[in-house]
């Protein structure tokens, strides 16, 4: 696959086109896409990340998904995640998006909430008879 290297604020420092010919940057489609921002999610239940975006130029748009500063996920428009037992509990989980035509970029944050699937109480020691 095409190889980029990034800043840390997204800017693509190399790419396999060449540069200094006039481009626009990816849009982010607002109707299709995931809005950035805090998204809400449950252990256990599928939370879907959409990132749309188009090209002017109509260049080929190359996508790379980030967790924890690492990809994740690359070529691909939709971020799914299923979150397992014990990762929720208030836990926020930061993903971001870089979405590039091989010029310049567009970055996208999100922060995910997941909250606690409502399990069964569960009884620790033993209880006391009442009088």
């Amino acid at each position: 696959g095409a190889q980029f290297n990034f800043d840390s604020s997204g800017e693509v420092l190399t790419a396999p086109f060449p540069f200094g010919v006039p481009n626009n940057p990816p849009v982010l489609d607002i109707f299709t896409s995931t809005p950035p921002g805090l998204v809400a999610g449950k252990e256990q239940s599928l939370l879907e990340i959409n990132a749309e975006a188009t090209d002017v130029d109509g260049d080929m748009l190359f996508y790379v998904w980030k967790q924890k500063g690492e990809i994740i996920l690359s070529d691909t428009q939709h971020f799914s995640w299923t979150p397992g037992s014990f990762e929720g509990g208030g836990a926020n989980y930061d993903l971001q998006v870089l979405i590039t035509d091989g010029g310049r970029g567009l970055k996208i944050d999100w922060e995910l909430a997941i909250q606690d699937f409502n399990r069964k109480p569960v009884i620790s020691g033993a209880c006391l008879p009442t009088v």
